[in-house]
């Protein structure tokens, strides 16, 4: 069993590459526990339990854990309004605690935010706790009504450990540590700011370049939405507090892991093709199956460092993946590790199977080229051939898909899963994190001539930054901060690169102004000049 986990981490087990920390749980204890490739390049550090990682989006769990626990002591409620502890806020006063915790409040991602008013990654990194909140403060208009959707955003759960902070008089850090983190003998576990005061096994966050890697140091300062320093020997603690309740007890455990509700729209339902799946989201935990198997999991990515946590409960299995590099994609690596432990366990067939692969008819082939687009997620995909063999591809990959049945197909040039199943006039992507339908569209075409209607300065009021629309190779172009974006059309007036969605509005049939949308930060206005 052992030597076939290895066999998925061997590629980075080397003494030049950053790699990662792998810990299995089962009964209450560490089954298995190794380090693969290096902690630190320059110091030659190997990495082992005792690394410290910057574990991401993970740390949302703890922050909402923190909120979990003074709302059971009645110091808050999560039925408590946002603006009861900031009534300074703009916002629609209906969003309750409770709507930050489930990422249902509507409020945009700051990060997303940001980066459509033409900030820098730079500008982003260097906010402080106040600057962010000033810039909330300013912020008006949600992406949605409270409650109405799910939409993942870090302003959340930033709101979140401001309330924690405002309610104790104690910093999130300071709280943290002193009701979940020394209890639990979490030794090298703390909320950061600040990655200098970590000096002891501390693992370094790196990203490929050209042949080497670039070393990132993590220089941003907002604490709840990401933020915890941790080892695998810390978080097995953590794990098992989920059985021995030695915190909060059974009802802040049952707290912890209770999603909002049974579906919400911007959560996926029918999971892996049954009906009766749905993910859900609960205290900075995601819900969901894998192999007819409830997963509670979360996973991570920050400068550099990738991190994932998923518990079995019914099989009492825990994996957790720690990375400092930013290629490893660790929820793959965990249910490929589940996989081989639960080989004999379950009886549904995994999806990481190598499938044997039927050949392409040309009904196959022909029912399924073409353009494929849903604005809700600015969700793109094209399926062509291309030497007689299928394609998958959208503005960021090209993979060859290959049948397992009439209906079903396989992305197989891609690291994580993909499945393509294919409905009327709709394909079903399915992946690890989410199962969407994609209807088809007929392809949409505009000739340079009518692109230069498009081509114009636009301002935003509230950066007041400048968007210089241009042409260039027959596509809309324009400079953010963060990198030169070229957008192909989908119908009259909408373009997208697969990562924002420009929507130009007219009055009188002339252009008066566009809005950036993104996963995290829609509507976001410049007026044409």
């Amino acid at each position: 069993m052992f030597p076939k986990i290895d066999s998925l981490f061997e590629r980075w087990n080397k003494d030049n590459s950053p790699g990662c920390c792998l810990g299995i749980i089962r009964d209450g204890e560490f089954l298995y526990k190794k380090g693969f490739g290096m902690g630190d390049l320059v110091k030659k550090m190997p990495i082992t339990s005792k690394s410290i990682f910057e574990i991401a989006s993970v740390s949302k769990q703890f922050t909402a854990a923190c909120i979990a626990l003074l709302h059971l002591r009645k110091e808050i409620s999560i039925e408590d309004l946002l603006n009861d502890y900031f009534p300074e806020l703009n916002f629609n006063p209906e969003i309750k605690i409770k709507h930050l915790i489930y990422h249902e409040s509507g409020i945009k991602d700051f990060i997303y935010h940001l980066i459509l008013l033409n900030y820098s990654w730079e500008f982003i990194e260097s906010l402080s706790e106040d600057n962010l909140l000033d810039f909330i403060k300013e912020t008006t208009d949600l992406d949605f009504a409270p409650g109405c959707q799910h939409n993942y955003s870090n302003t959340n759960y930033f709101l979140l450990g401001q309330i924690i902070k405002k309610v104790t008089g104690k910093s999130l850090k300071k709280f943290a540590k002193d009701e979940l983190f020394s209890p639990l003998q979490m030794k090298d576990t703390s909320f950061e700011d600040n990655f200098g005061e970590i000096t002891n096994y501390k693992a370094s966050g790196y990203t490929p370049q050209e042949e080497n890697f670039k070393e990132n140091i993590p220089k941003a300062k907002i604490m709840g939405p990401r933020g915890v320093y941790t080892t695998i020997d810390d978080l097995f603690l953590w794990d098992q507090n989920f059985y021995a309740k030695k915190i909060g007890g059974q009802d802040f455990i049952d707290l912890l892991q209770k999603p909002s509700r049974d579906m919400i729209s911007g959560l996926s339902t029918k999971r892996w093709n049954d009906s009766t799946k749905n993910q859900g989201y609960a205290f900075g935990l995601l819900t969901d199956f894998y192999r007819g198997l409830k997963t509670i999991r979360h996973g991570g990515d920050f400068a550099g460092f990738t991190s994932e946590m998923m518990r079995f409960p019914e099989k009492k299995l825990t994996i957790i993946i720690l990375s400092n590099n930013s290629n490893i994609n660790p929820t793959t690596l965990g249910f490929r590790v589940a996989d081989i432990l639960l080989e004999n366990e379950v009886t549904i067939p995994s999806p990481y199977v190598k499938n044997k692969f039927q050949p392409l008819s040309h009904n196959m082939i022909d029912s399924l080229i073409g353009t494929y687009y849903k604005s809700e997620y600015n969700a793109f995909y094209s399926i062509f051939k291309e030497n007689n063999k299928l394609f998958l591809a959208n503005d960021w990959m090209k993979s060859e898909l290959k049948a397992i049945s009439a209906d079903s197909y396989n992305a197989t040039r891609i690291e994580s899963l993909m499945l393509v199943r294919k409905k009327e006039k709709a394909i079903i992507i399915e992946t690890e994190y989410f199962t969407a339908e994609i209807p088809k569209i007929t392809p949409f075409e505009i000739c340079e001539k009518y692109l230069a209607e498009y081509s114009s300065n636009y301002s935003n009021e509230q950066s007041k930054q400048q968007l210089h629309i241009t042409i260039k190779k027959g596509k809309l172009s324009f400079r953010l901060q963060i990198g030169e974006q070229q957008f192909r059309p989908i119908m009259q007036d909408v373009f997208t690169n697969g990562f924002l969605q420009l929507k130009f509005h007219r009055m009188n049939n002339k252009i008066s102004f566009v809005c950036l949308n993104s996963a995290g930060a829609r509507e976001i206005i410049y007026k044409k000049n």
